[in-house]
């Protein structure tokens, strides 16, 4: 298995970024176009095609620098507008139609003893974008830097990312049923980049939203911020130690049987008693929770029970306070971690 696709763009603007990242990576965006057109059931598609406007709509209103990066990316690796927005839309489709089980992913917000603010972050999705399906990319917009893991064919911050104003995030959809049009996952995380500040990151993830988040956000200067976002309850939580992410509403009054699995209430109860009991919290500590295959699966494998839920595809270790990024290129128990620094 290769490394991730890395590069890096400086633009002026939203379009020229997109550009420049469409035309470095069309050839890799044309294949996962392809991909999600061959591989996802036709009647699935068009559920969100025929709505397609239902979603344009909302970006185009609050988020046209978005937009502009679409139309960019479109341009520069010659791909038709239209099939990339719906490639770019996945988890939507795949809600929209027929309410499938979203593949896990997990989260960890730390201080550590020595003062650093972190995030880990194991992503899980379909096996497929293992060898091809992910990027990252050290961008420069107008003087705004970051570090992103993003997947191929979509928005940078639709993964992990950090930014030069010191802020650091990753997502984990809930695991839910319902579904409301709005401002598409893709779009929010992509606009979460740009944040200067933890209330700003949050107002972003909270705001009418197509799909539930549990959003993890550090900061440099503020620390951490866990942005749950549901059905007209968004609700922001605080911690002075740690917080932990899995794919259901922390809080039990919440939870129920469409947004909530006992396979993610085992992954957040083991982490939360882990992380309780550790006697110091350091790097090698959040990243060997990253490693987890017992009693409950935090680094997923295809050989193993769980893979129904998705697969390891990457892990990300980010320190807002030193600035960078550590990723592994899949399951974090077999591959080592490569550290990208914003500077």
């Amino acid at each position: 298995m290769h490394p991730f696709k890395y590069l890096t763009v400086t633009a002026s603007d939203s379009f020229e970024f997109g550009y420049i990242l469409g035309d470095k990576l069309k050839d890799l965006i044309k294949k996962r176009v392809d991909w999600y057109v061959r591989s996802v059931p036709k009647y699935k598609i068009d559920s969100v095609k025929d709505s397609l406007e239902e979603f344009i709509a909302p970006i185009v209103k609050y988020y046209p620098t978005a937009m502009e990066e679409i139309m960019g990316i479109s341009e520069g690796a010659k791909v038709n507008m239209v099939t990339l927005l719906l490639s770019m839309f996945d988890e939507e489709a795949y809600i929209l139609s027929s309410r499938p089980r979203i593949p896990k992913c997990t989260a960890i917000g730390a201080h550590l003893d020595n003062g650093d603010v972190i995030i880990g972050h194991n992503e899980d999705w379909d096996a497929t974008v293992r060898h091809d399906g992910m990027a990252i990319v050290k961008g420069d917009i107008k003087g705004l830097q970051f570090v992103s893991l993003f997947y191929i064919g979509s928005l940078p911050g639709t993964s992990c990312s950090i930014n030069s104003h010191g802020i650091g995030y990753s997502g984990n959809s809930i695991d839910g049923k319902k579904f409301k049009f709005g401002i598409p996952k893709t779009i929010r995380m992509r606009a979460i980049l740009n944040s200067r500040s933890l209330k700003e990151a949050s107002d972003i993830d909270t705001f009418d939203g197509s799909i539930n988040n549990n959003i993890m956000i550090a900061s440099k200067r503020e620390g951490l911020l866990d942005s749950e976002d549901l059905w007209n309850v968004n609700r922001l939580f605080k911690d002075k130690k740690f917080l932990v992410h899995t794919n259901n509403p922390i809080e039990p009054k919440y939870q129920n049987k469409n947004n909530t699995d006992e396979e993610s209430v085992g992954r957040y109860n083991y982490l939360m008693d882990t992380l309780s009991n550790s006697r110091e919290l350091t790097e090698d500590v959040i990243k060997n929770c990253l490693k987890v295959h017992s009693p409950v699966e935090i680094c997923g494998h295809l050989s193993r029970k769980n893979c129904s839920y998705g697969v390891t595809v990457a892990s990300a270790y980010i320190n807002v306070t030193q600035g960078f990024i550590d990723i592994a290129h899949a399951t974090p128990c077999n591959h080592p971690y490569k550290r990208y620094y914003l500077h």
